[in-house]
């Protein structure tokens, strides 16, 4: 098991956060994606090229459709249900192996719990970043609104995309699972 003391989002941080969320828009944002693609470049050959396009994804406003985790696997599947209008809806279907989720899976619980439906949720996916880290091991990190950090560290991420209907989600109680 790998511990880690926290993480944080590198490129589009909190003070990134703040800036767009007051309506200062800036060329600072351009910088933040630029310096994030050159990152994504930067892990050519060290991540398979499916990680490095699901980095690429904007994922603004995407909602938690679905949770269901394995302590004892050590597996984790995060459904995000996003898009948008006129470019349709579609869930970006996230699996770990050998997961372990910051500051703690409660607070994954918490966003896919409090979202009552695509029209009233109090988090919202406003970044998302993908790194390796030193060890090896991947790192998927997410800023979500109103400010709220949380990653993923794992040894394997795969993913695939499904294209939806609309932004419905499915009923709280079978949003979140866990053994």
């Amino acid at each position: 098991m790998h511990y880690w003391l926290g993480s944080s989002m590198k490129f589009f941080t909190l003070d990134t956060y703040h800036q767009w969320a007051s309506g200062k828009h800036s060329l600072a944002m351009c910088d933040r994606y630029r310096a994030y693609e050159d990152h994504l470049e930067s892990l050519k050959g060290l991540l398979p090229d499916e990680l490095l396009d699901l980095g690429r994804i904007l994922v603004g406003d995407a909602l938690v459709a679905s949770v269901s985790s394995s302590y004892r696997r050590k597996t984790l599947r995060l459904v995000l249900r996003a898009g948008g209008m006129p470019e349709g809806y579609f869930d970006i279907d996230l699996n770990y192996e050998g997961a372990e989720v910051w500051p703690t899976e409660c607070l994954l619980r918490q966003i896919a719990l409090e979202t009552e439906s695509s029209l009233r949720h109090p988090y919202e996916l406003c970044y998302h970043e993908i790194d390796r880290m030193e060890d090896g091991l991947i790192e998927h990190r997410f800023l979500w609104h109103p400010g709220v950090i949380l990653a993923v560290r794992c040894r394997g991420l795969t993913w695939r995309r499904v294209d939806r209907a609309n932004r419905d989600l499915p009923p709280a109680h079978r949003r979140y699972v866990s053994d």
